[in-house]
Protein backbone atom coordinates (compact mmCIF):
# COMPACT_ATOMS: atom_id res chain seq x y z
CA UNK A 1 0.00 0.00 0.00
CA UNK A 2 1.83 3.28 -1.22
CA UNK A 3 1.10 6.09 1.35
CA UNK A 4 1.21 9.76 0.31
CA UNK A 5 4.59 11.71 1.39
CA UNK A 6 2.33 14.62 2.46
CA UNK A 7 2.79 15.39 6.09
CA UNK A 8 5.05 12.46 7.19
CA UNK A 9 8.50 13.32 8.90
CA UNK A 10 11.11 12.80 6.91
CA UNK A 11 15.32 13.01 7.75
CA UNK A 12 17.29 14.81 5.05
CA UNK A 13 21.03 13.83 4.87
CA UNK A 14 23.68 15.82 2.64
CA UNK A 15 27.19 14.99 1.48
CA UNK A 16 29.93 16.49 -0.40
CA UNK A 17 32.07 14.32 -2.50
CA UNK A 18 34.13 14.79 -5.26
CA UNK A 19 33.69 11.71 -6.97
CA UNK A 20 30.69 10.83 -9.40
CA UNK A 21 29.54 7.83 -7.83
CA UNK A 22 29.26 8.07 -4.00
CA UNK A 23 28.65 5.39 -1.63
CA UNK A 24 30.22 6.56 1.27
CA UNK A 25 27.17 6.89 3.59
CA UNK A 26 28.81 5.89 7.18
CA UNK A 27 31.75 8.41 6.64
CA UNK A 28 31.02 11.38 9.22
CA UNK A 29 33.12 14.06 7.48
CA UNK A 30 31.05 13.88 4.23
CA UNK A 31 27.89 14.46 5.97
CA UNK A 32 27.68 18.52 5.42
CA UNK A 33 24.26 19.08 6.92
CA UNK A 34 21.40 16.85 8.31
CA UNK A 35 18.19 17.93 8.97
CA UNK A 36 15.48 15.39 11.20
CA UNK A 37 12.30 15.18 11.44
CA UNK A 38 11.15 17.20 8.37
CA UNK A 39 7.35 17.67 7.19
CA UNK A 40 6.97 17.02 3.56
CA UNK A 41 4.12 19.97 2.55
CA UNK A 42 4.76 21.75 5.56
CA UNK A 43 5.40 25.44 4.32
CA UNK A 44 5.40 27.07 7.49
CA UNK A 45 8.85 25.50 8.87
CA UNK A 46 12.43 26.83 8.62
CA UNK A 47 13.55 30.06 9.64
CA UNK A 48 11.91 32.25 7.49
CA UNK A 49 8.84 30.49 8.29
CA UNK A 50 7.87 29.75 4.43
CA UNK A 51 9.25 26.09 4.58
CA UNK A 52 12.68 26.52 3.14
CA UNK A 53 15.46 25.25 4.69
CA UNK A 54 19.31 26.65 4.31
CA UNK A 55 22.59 26.09 5.23
CA UNK A 56 26.01 27.51 4.18
CA UNK A 57 29.18 25.44 4.49
CA UNK A 58 32.92 26.56 3.46
CA UNK A 59 35.22 23.50 2.25
CA UNK A 60 38.36 23.16 1.04
CA UNK A 61 39.22 21.56 -1.99
CA UNK A 62 41.61 18.47 -2.42
CA UNK A 63 44.76 19.19 -4.67
CA UNK A 64 43.14 17.66 -7.29
CA UNK A 65 40.64 19.62 -7.85
CA UNK A 66 42.68 22.59 -6.99
CA UNK A 67 44.72 22.20 -9.77
CA UNK A 68 42.09 21.61 -12.39
CA UNK A 69 40.40 24.32 -14.08
CA UNK A 70 37.14 23.01 -14.50
CA UNK A 71 36.29 20.45 -11.73
CA UNK A 72 33.47 18.80 -10.39
CA UNK A 73 32.03 18.82 -6.73
CA UNK A 74 28.82 16.37 -5.68
CA UNK A 75 26.42 16.59 -3.12
CA UNK A 76 24.45 13.60 -2.72
CA UNK A 77 21.03 13.91 -0.90
CA UNK A 78 19.74 11.11 1.25
CA UNK A 79 15.85 11.43 2.47
CA UNK A 80 14.49 8.61 4.90
CA UNK A 81 10.79 8.74 5.77
CA UNK A 82 10.33 7.82 9.16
Amino acid sequence: MLTSPFLLQQDLYVYLSESEKFNDFNNPEALVWSEKGMVYGDWSSGSNGDGSHMHSIEFKTSEVISVLILSTVYLEFLVIIC
